[in-house]
């Protein structure tokens, strides 16, 4: 047990109060779950969303962590990658996404 409370008050230092970060990232992910259309997203589109919405929560309390601004870039990349390999189904089950066209030309960003 010692060891645990040993990681969780190195985790406090870093990331602040959880109490903080779980009422603010419940608050987020509860404002996202309003939209209409969310329970019809792709499972890793829904979580990436999540882990986003977690990630800002942290970023809040505690800016100058630069593992956060990673992690969102990472999350965003599974996500994008998601909707680009199954970019026509999304399309037909959501009614309003953009035409294929939008896409085209986005892999322009993850060039070096």
């Amino acid at each position: 047990m010692k060891k645990i409370n040993s990681v969780l008050n190195s985790r406090k230092k870093v990331y602040g109060n959880y109490s903080d970060i779980a009422r603010t990232s419940s608050l987020l992910k509860k404002a996202v779950r309003e939209n209409l259309i969310f329970d019809e997203l792709p499972y890793e589109v829904q979580d990436g969303i999540d882990n986003v919405l977690h990630k800002i929560s942290r970023i809040i309390n505690n800016p100058y962590l630069i593992d956060n601004y990673m992690d969102i870039i990472g999350y965003t990349t599974l996500m994008m990658n998601t909707i680009k390999k199954d970019k026509d189904a999304i399309e037909t089950e959501v009614n309003y996404k953009k035409p294929n066209e939008d896409l085209d030309g986005i892999d322009e960003y993850f060039t070096d």
